[in-house]
């Protein structure tokens, strides 16, 4: 399936399933009955894994103008999103709930049990007033492929963040599509291979260890300048040569 389509799950309601495919002529959105995977989640009544619960026929068309077709058209590249100055807002307590359902979302379809989903950043305070910003990050123990994780979060919404960011550095995908919650994706590989010979093995942590120079370790005697005919090291200095000039000239010429 083509990776620039949105997908949508819908849960507990196949008539909303039904009416979801119906105004959808640009052939950017693939609705599904199963709630992963899936970019958005929609249900018929209060469902954890829901991002939208429908509650009644009249909602399912403000769902797909509000919310859909937006992100639809956003995760496709036709409409960029939109770049506003960041504003501090008080803390919204949905936030969190919002975070806890997308790191379930990711470590369902991911698979990687061995890797962390971590909501952090300043919505994971409560009481901080902050960016509308929903900052996840996983905790990988070896570097992925990146096409295939590409592929594998691009089914859940996310793209790969392009262009430079000096506020929010580290961010390597987007879910900022969805107009309703902004969410953005860091991966951090501080989780190394416990393996031996791996980055944590004792024996190697300790070969990295900087050793300091013998003479490093030793006190250093005092400097001093060096006599008029003395050498600096092994060779003979200006000083040195003109002495010796001098004696000689007047083994040749004594007065």
């Amino acid at each position: 399936m083509d990776d620039r389509r949105l997908l949508v799950g819908v849960v507990s309601a196949p008539a909303v399933a039904d009416r979801l495919r119906a105004p959808d002529v640009t052939g950017l959105v693939t609705v599904t009955d199963s709630p992963w995977p899936a970019a958005l989640v929609v249900s018929g009544v209060e469902d954890p894994r829901a991002d939208v619960v429908v509650d009644g026929p009249g909602r399912v068309d403000a769902v797909w103008s509000e919310r859909i077709a937006p992100f639809a058209r956003r995760f496709a590249g036709i409409d960029p999103p939109p770049r506003t100055p960041p504003v501090l807002e008080d803390h919204d307590p949905r936030l969190p709930v919002v975070a806890r359902r997308l790191l379930d979302r990711l470590r369902a379809h991911l698979a990687e049990p061995s890797w962390s989903y971590e909501h952090i950043g300043s919505t994971a305070v409560p009481g901080l007033r902050a960016k509308r910003f929903v900052d996840l990050q996983l905790g990988v123990t070896a570097l992925p492929d990146p096409d295939g994780l590409d592929r594998a979060l691009a089914a859940l919404g996310f793209r790969a963040a392009e262009g430079a960011r000096p506020d929010s550095p580290g961010v390597t995908h987007d879910w900022h599509t969805d107009p309703e919650v902004p969410a953005e994706l860091y991966r951090k590989t501080a989780l190394r291979p416990t393996r031996p010979g791996g980055d944590r093995d004792p024996a190697r942590a300790a070969a990295r260890q900087p050793v300091a120079p013998a003479d490093d370790r030793l006190p250093r005697p005092a400097a001093r300048r060096p006599g008029r005919a003395e050498s600096v090291r092994g060779r003979e200095t200006p000083c040195g040569r003109s002495a010796r000039r001098r004696r000689r000239l007047r083994r040749l010429h004594p007065r």
